[in-house]
């Protein structure tokens, strides 16, 4: 009888827990910052330039200072954080030591100087720099104390820990700002010396214990020319909607506080409830988000939650630009006294967040699902770089339309900002379906011809267009059906009877995981086989139907011109007509029946082998 597991093996949820908290640190200002900084940037500038036009392109400017200056410190800290180790302390923690106390003493400037605008600028400024130093090296305790097996689960659990941190700062500032403007600021760095005082009781770092390398990351430039050498044009488009999609997510954090005080007349304290309770449903909807991955994909996944949230955010657009009045009422749950709108506004409101979340927690997936496991350093440097691309081009870009349309349509700029938001967002849709087609092509594994005939097909058939997006092509839906329900009742038999090994001890959970994940991988084999399989059956039925219209055609000419001969009667020619095409309809079914018993000869052969 085998030993049980040991507990050791387990995931270790408390110490995961307690590493995060320097990523709570991060995350409690920034949602913070997120609010305030773009109202007391817009107050100062129209106190000096009251009509000028270009507050929100100056807006635009100063919130992607962050992401600029990130761009630069981080690789460097990141670097050196790798090649040092101090005695007592380590790789990671003389940096968050260093940075931490710097970032908070900062951060309380930036609410204690927020109506100097020259202070107040400064004041952000060496508050980024301050994150920047730290930030990296915080964010690498996980892959450095947590074996490799368990990085998955750290991720998620870091996650987890920073949306809460958001959510906690965004209604701890509101209570506090009421009370005392700079009291929300230094309260809020405060907490973050305690998340420091916890890294400090809790981190032991090991010089050998769980490094993978010791190697300096990558430089942008370094990817940037890599990226040039990929020869993999669904990574590309695969990067054109994390792109696109951080263009909107980041204009919609920059702006959307000042949205709700300008557009919708909301208090400043109001913005944080809004922001906090996107960001509760964020968390809610995580782990259905993270099921939705385990069991659509990634890709599938992401693209499911962009669809949704662009379908609840061309109403908000709409709304915004015609009637903000309604939109307020959106951010304001309680408004409604008809239970009704009531519900269907919570609805709506959760649709957002759920799709956000599955967006978040699926799309880098997507680009590490390309990579090797060579490559998924590189492939994430791949995806950071268009991300912060995005985050310090989009909001500039923004605040400059915004300015535009106020010019010329005499109406306040921000109105447009969900119909900026929406754009990007339908733009990452159309990237990730493309990205879809391309990776269902290389797994039918047809040449190029084939690959023509199976789309001229489906442009043909409208009907096809729901199997077309879901299973690519239009191939048929019942076998893939049916394929799927027998592997559905393959693994329920399965997990009973290794259940029974785990029960007795004579099977441990990690041997009982890897089974059931071997399994799962054999499935996914049987799926893509059979997906080929169909594809090329669709491709000889479309060949066969094609050669039977040219002979058919080629038939009616023929007869048609022994009736202007006179050799042949009208009613004769409909006759012949009819018996040719019962004779077609009867070779396309021999044909179909033919297709089909070789794909059950085959997928026997293979369940045989």
């Amino acid at each position: 009888m085998a030993n049980r597991e040991p507990r050791a093996l387990h995931f270790p949820y408390l110490k995961t827990t307690l590493l995060s908290f320097g990523n709570f640190s991060i995350n409690i200002a920034l949602s913070v910052y997120a609010i305030y900084v773009p109202l007391f940037v817009r107050r100062n500038f129209l106190a000096y330039y009251p009509n000028s036009a270009l507050v929100n392109s100056i807006v635009g400017i100063v919130m992607v200072l962050d992401n600029v200056i990130a761009l630069f410190v981080q690789p460097a800290i990141g670097s050196l954080s790798d090649r040092i180790w101090l005695k007592n302390l380590g790789r990671r923690m003389p940096f968050i030591i260093v940075g931490i106390p710097l970032a908070a003493f900062f951060f309380g400037l930036i609410g204690t100087f927020e109506e100097t605008l020259i202070w107040l600028l400064i004041s952000i400024t060496f508050f980024n720099i301050s994150v920047a130093i730290y930030k990296s090296p915080v964010l690498s305790l996980i892959p450095d104390l947590l074996p490799p097996s368990y990085r998955s689960e750290g991720s998620g659990v870091l996650s987890v820990v920073g949306g809460l941190a958001s959510i906690l700062g965004l209604f701890l500032s509101a209570y506090l700002y009421n009370i005392s403007h700079p009291l929300a600021f230094w309260a809020i760095g405060a907490i973050m010396m305690i998340c420091l005082l916890i890294l400090l009781f809790s981190v032991r770092e090991d010089p050998n214990k769980y490094v993978v390398s010791k190697e300096s990351p990558e430089g942008w430039a370094n990817i940037l020319s890599n990226l040039r050498h990929e020869k993999n044009s669904a990574l590309i488009f695969a990067l054109v909607a994390v792109f696109l999609n951080q263009c909107g997510y980041q204009v919609a954090e920059s702006f959307l506080s000042t949205y709700t005080t300008t557009v919708l007349k909301f208090s400043e304290t109001n913005a944080n409830y809004v922001l906090g309770t996107l960001g509760l449903f964020g968390i809610i909807s995580a782990i259905p988000a993270g099921l939705l991955g385990r069991k659509l994909g990634a890709r599938d996944a992401a693209l499911i939650g962009l669809i949704l949230f662009g379908l609840t955010i061309i109403p908000m657009a709409y709304f915004s630009l015609v009637s903000p009045d309604v939109v307020a009422k959106v951010f304001q749950l309680n408004q409604f006294h008809i239970e009704a709108q009531f519900f269907l506004i919570l609805i709506w409101v959760l649709v957002l967040g759920f799709s956000l979340t599955v967006i978040s927690i699926n799309l880098l997936v997507v680009v590490w699902d390309m990579a090797s496991e060579k490559k998924i350093a590189t492939f994430t440097g791949y995806y950071y770089l268009f991300a912060h691309s995005a985050a310090i081009l989009s909001p500039m870009m923004a605040g400059v339309i915004f300015d535009i349309i106020e010019s010329l349509f005499n109406i306040e700029g921000l109105q447009g900002l969900f119909c900026y938001v929406g754009i990007m967002y339908v733009g990452a849709i159309f990237a990730l379906l493309r990205v879809r087609k391309i990776q269902i092509e290389r797994e039918l594994g047809l040449t190029e011809e084939e690959l023509t005939i199976l789309r001229r097909r489906a442009k043909k058939r409208a009907t096809l267009l729901l199997p077309l997006i879901l299973f690519g092509f239009g191939a048929r839906e019942n076998p893939i059906k049916e394929k799927r329900k027998e592997q559905r009742q393959d693994l329920k038999i399965f997990e009973k009877g290794f259940r029974e090994f785990l029960k007795d001890g004579d099977l441990s959970k990690k041997e009982y995981r890897e089974a059931i994940k071997a399994l799962k991988k054999e499935h996914q084999k049987e799926l893509k086989s059979l997906k080929r399989e169909l594809a090329h059956e669709e491709v000889v039925e479309e060949i066969a139907k094609t050669e039977l219209r040219r002979d058919f055609r080629l038939f009616k000419e023929k007869f048609q011109e022994f009736m202007k001969d006179g050799d042949l009667s009208k009613a004769e020619l409909n006759r012949a007509i009819h018996m040719l095409k019962q004779e077609q309809k009867r070779e396309l079914q021999e044909l179909k029946e033919k297709l089909i018993s070789r794909r059950q000869d085959r997928l026997r052969k293979d369940l045989t082998e």
